[in-house]
């Protein structure tokens, strides 16, 4: 059975383009009208090649290979369209996170145990917990409870966190 759906120009240019010119496809999984998620994967078969210029679109048809009795042809469902190619990131509590005007920052403990400002880029939240996507390296001691007796420059004595997390 195939789901056939329109793909906007930024979709398209921020999820699909870039995982075809890695030689990979997007994830597409597929639900019903009636369902909150999406069980059904997919996998996209076709792509027109040109954008509809009226309505900033391109046509997308993906493949259901496993469906449901309950799927008929012609049926609405609703699609989500996974893409995007993988990247190092470091996780944080979502909490840690603070805004400067209009740039996001966390606070770390340096070498010399002092609280640093870095401004990070932001991905996706996941739970409680956020995707920084650069601006800490990997093992960073982040700033995540007490910040607001710990500015920059301050020394501190680095604790790890509970559940886990430091």
């Amino acid at each position: 059975m195939f789901a056939s759906f329109n793909v906007d120009e930024q979709s398209y240019l921020r999820l699909i383009a870039p995982s075809l010119r890695a030689g990979a496809r997007p994830a597409v999984k597929v639900g019903l009208a009636n369902e909150t998620t999406f069980p059904y994967p997919a996998v996209i078969e076709t792509l027109d090649n040109q954008m509809d210029t009226r309505s900033g679109t391109v046509r997308v048809r993906a493949r259901i290979d496993n469906v449901g009795p309950e799927m008929l042809p012609g049926l609405q469902a609703r699609v989500r369209l996974q893409g995007g190619l993988s990247y190092n990131a470091v996780v944080v509590d979502d909490d840690a996170v603070s805004t400067d005007q209009d740039r996001k920052y966390v606070l770390v403990v340096n070498g010399e145990n002092k609280v640093e400002r870095r401004f990070v880029e932001l991905g996706t939240t996941h739970g409680k917990e956020r995707v920084l996507r650069s601006g800490v390296p990997a093992g960073a001691k982040v700033v995540v409870d007490g910040a607001f007796r710990a500015p920059p420059g301050t020394v501190v004595t680095a604790v790890a966190a509970d559940g886990g997390r430091s």
